[in-house]
């Protein structure tokens, strides 16, 4: 266990261990001013195109002694238990690097808003539950092609003992009925959809669920700490599901407190918006794990390390077989195919890919108009110096697409 407390002169980290008859108190030079002045600027308020255009180093460099001390108060594999302070809980500190790599290379990490919660985390669990609610794509104004197929793979690894809501399915009632009817609990609870962080007030954070007659379909976090949701995992594949604020005595406010408040053990959740593609990538990876037999942590682990080594060829693998849709949701996949051709230096693969795309939609829609964007990108690159397609590359490297997924609760 890692318990941070950051103060005005430096930043405590209390590290606990099993042997340990007292904490090792390890002093950090961070003071509050500092660290808030850093995460702020980059976890806070960063453009995401600015964040993923920037050099990691440019952040995890001066955070770095945050966890650097962990190679002497740590083995590789050990579980790393995470208690963060102030502002530290914006930051991916599994990012951060120890013995020359990042944290995740060398162990799984778990947080926990306080070290009492997770007596309560574990409480919460029972191992006997199998039943498992899915939802997904709730609106059609904003469609997540791969969330559908997240939530696809979801059902069928817990068939017969999954409900799968999709679309307009997916609505508020339909999670308060589905967690009526598992009166023992569920298992699993996936919900892959939109959300969002309200920095004014982050009791009315949120998922963007399917809005009924009455209903807008925001799942707001305090709507969501007063539901009885008794289940062993949650995962929300939503962008900024778990943003947080903080009241006086450091006590969270967001969804991942409502979460545990509802009932959840565990919780997977973002710290920013995320790339659907990428995500559902990770997500496959993370639940393959789960069914092999991995703990929730050492699962997450193996699926961002899969993710950083990613190529460019999985990802044509991954799009494009068994990946046949309808309408929106071909159109989108033809479109990531045509990205990764243009990404792998094939434009001419990535031209025949948009001009489908453009060909076969009305020039009103959005489709049409990304279609348009990406042939003159393509067009561009042929203009270019001619060089051999390589599918190689791994585009998922960089800790935007990897790093904001983090465990709340019980790591088993």
């Amino acid at each position: 266990m890692v318990h941070y407390q950051v103060t005005e002169e430096n930043t405590i980290a209390f590290v606990g261990r099993e042997d340990l008859a007292a904490p090792h108190v390890q002093r950090i030079p961070l003071p509050q001013a500092a660290l808030r002045d850093l995460v702020g600027s980059t976890f806070g308020t960063m453009p995401v195109r600015a964040f993923r255009s920037q050099s990691p180093a440019s952040w995890a460099d001066p955070l770095r002694p945050l966890v650097d001390f962990l190679e002497d108060w740590s083995a590789p594999e050990d579980i790393i238990w995470f208690v963060p302070h102030d502002v530290l809980h914006h930051v991916p500190l599994h990012a951060l690097e120890v013995d020359g790599e990042c944290l995740i290379e060398r162990n799984a990490a778990a947080y926990t808003p306080s070290a009492s919660v997770l007596k309560y985390a574990r409480r919460m669990r029972r191992p006997g539950r199998t039943r498992a609610l899915v939802l997904a794509d709730a609106r059609a104004d904003r469609p997540l092609v791969h969330g559908r197929e997240q939530a696809a793979r979801v059902n069928e690894m817990y068939a017969p003992d999954a409900e799968l809501a999709v679309g307009p399915a997916a609505s508020v009632d339909r999670l308060a009925r589905g967690a009526a009817d598992a009166p023992a609990g569920l298992a699993v609870l996936h919900i892959a959809c939109h959300g969002e962080f309200n920095r004014a007030d982050a009791e009315h954070s949120g998922l963007w669920l399917a809005p009924t007659e009455t209903h807008d379909g925001l799942l707001r976090a305090a709507d969501l700490a007063a539901m009885a949701l008794p289940t062993n995992l949650v995962m929300l594949s939503a962008c900024e599901s778990g943003l947080t604020g903080r009241l006086p005595g450091n006590e969270l406010l967001g969804l991942t407190r409502a979460l545990l408040y509802a009932g959840a053990s565990s919780a997977v959740v973002t710290l920013w918006s995320v790339d659907e593609l990428s995500t559902s990538v990770l997500t496959a990876a993370f639940y393959g794990r789960l069914a092999a037999g991995y703990g929730v942590a050492a699962a997450l682990r193996e699926a961002q390390r899969a993710l950083r080594r990613t190529t460019l060829a999985d990802l044509l693998d991954y799009c494009t077989t068994g990946r046949a849709g309808p309408d929106h949701t071909g159109t989108l996949l033809d479109l990531d195919v045509a990205a990764i051709h243009l990404a792998a230096g094939d434009p001419a693969a990535a031209l025949a890919g948009y001009q489908r795309v453009a060909a076969a939609q009305p020039t009103g829609s959005p489709w049409y108009a990304a279609a348009v964007r990406g042939s003159a990108a393509a067009r561009l690159a042929a203009s270019g110096p001619h060089r051999t397609p390589d599918y190689s590359a791994r585009p998922y490297r960089h800790p935007y697409f990897w790093a904001p997924f983090y465990l709340m609760g019980d790591w088993r």
